[in-house]
């Protein structure tokens, strides 16, 4: 509304009296109103939202766009939560489900302990373990630890390393054994006089020379020693040592160093081991002969290996009954059995029958499975396990089968 001052007010009416204004109602403000006044409305400009300016902005859902000039829902804010508490953490102990390729290789940081990776296995689970000291204990193991069975922990152990080693397989250490048997077994070999060709008929006195006697109490031979002699039986050479837990030796020397030989020492308890000896790659001027192998009644030794029974097995602890009723015994302790049990006639639709084992199981029977051996359907099934026999069940399926039997089969340890 115009007023106008003087001559009185447009459309009637003078300054005296009361007048009354009104505005237009505003229009809706937006993202895209400018400054504005007319005479019936107005509108105003708004800033938008920015990194440096605040002002009207807009709500986006989205949890895949880039925008900067956009604000979050609380559902996209909930979508990036539930995604960031779904991946692995940094820190924390999680559980992964699923494969996982890594492409590059896993290296575990930590240097305080043995446990540096675990494989979890029915009953137990296995670990890789390697020594926290490093350079000074440079060794490894593979523990295995039960949650079933007593003892808790078993370990695969491997020795201090000192320099490159070498992991043989049996085969290989079963060869190399027998190449160095088969050295001394030349001496088991023995010849009768009548055997030997080329001898001479008789030998003259004139070749035998006693200028020097070699004393009870030692002394040293120039050449070389041919200690001969004849037997239907055992002949050979002796090298006794008069205390009766003491050692004896055979040393071979070249420049007047020993280099190898044959040791033989009191471990105790009336047990006496065989040692061969030998020198490594080195100083030729030094003595630096050592045990390369040892022999006992109890086990087999090498420099290069350990203790060689530790990588194989005997054949006598493999225990067998080839019968139709027949088990055998593994190394391990597991034991599998089977065997054929017969029966002429079935009492009733339903029929029980208890068949033994050709042994007992000492600790636990693992699983029996049963199956029928008849002519006609009798459905058969293993009942009740027990340590020394186990109930075969037999359900009669049609008139007139009788005669049948069960085919079983059992493992435990």
């Amino acid at each position: 509304t115009t007023i106008t001052a003087g001559a009185g007010l447009t459309g009637g009416g003078v300054l005296r009296d009361n007048q009354t204004l009104s505005l237009g109602k505003p229009s809706k403000i937006t993202a895209t109103t400018t400054n504005l006044a007319v005479s019936n409305t107005h509108t105003h400009e708004i800033d938008k939202a920015s990194g440096a300016v605040a002002g009207i902005v807009m709500l986006s859902a989205s949890t895949s766009s880039t925008a900067t000039d956009k604000a979050a829902t609380p559902s996209a804010v909930k979508a990036a939560y539930d995604l960031a508490a779904s991946k692995v953490s940094l820190t924390a102990n999680q559980a992964i489900a699923g494969s996982k390729t890594f492409i590059n290789p896993i290296i575990v940081g930590e240097t305080s302990s043995w446990e540096k990776m675990r494989f979890n296995v029915k009953g137990g689970h296995w670990q890789l373990e390697f020594n926290p000291a490093g350079i000074d204990g440079k060794s490894l193991n593979f523990l295995f630890t039960s949650s079933e069975k007593n003892p808790q922990q078993t370990r695969i152990r491997f020795p201090t390393v000192t320099k490159h080693q070498n992991v043989a397989y049996e085969s290989w250490v079963e060869g190399a054994i027998n190449k160095v048997v088969g050295r001394f077994a030349a001496s088991n070999h023995t010849h009768t006089w009548a055997s030997i060709t080329g001898k001479p008929a008789t030998f003259a006195p004139a070749a035998h020379t006693h200028t020097e006697y070699l004393p009870k109490t030692g002394g040293t031979i120039d050449g070389n020693l041919k200690i001969q002699g004849h037997s239907d039986n055992w002949y050979g050479s002796w090298i006794n040592n008069t205390n009766a837990l003491g050692s004896a030796f055979l040393h071979l020397a070249t420049g007047g160093i020993t280099r190898a030989g044959i040791e033989t020492s009191h471990e105790g308890n009336g047990s006496w081991r065989i040692a061969l000896m030998g020198t490594a790659q080195g100083d030729i001027n030094q003595d630096r002969h050592e045990q390369l192998m040892t022999v006992s009644a109890a086990s087999v030794w090498t420099k290069a290996y350990g203790s060689l029974h530790d990588y194989f097995t005997r054949r006598n602890e493999f225990a067998v009954q080839a019968t139709d009723n027949g088990y055998t015994r593994l190394p391990n302790g597991l034991i599998l059995q089977w065997g054929s049990f017969y029966y002429n006639d079935l009492p009733s639709w339903n029929n029980t029958f208890d068949i033994t084992y050709p042994i007992t199981f000492p600790n636990k029977v693992l699983s029996v499975v049963a199956c029928g051996a008849g002519y006609q359907g009798t459905p058969t099934n293993a009942a009740t396990l027990r340590n020394h026999n186990f109930t075969a069940y037999v359900r009669e399926m049609y008139t007139g089968a009788e005669a049948g039997g069960v085919r079983w089969f059992a493992i435990g340890f």
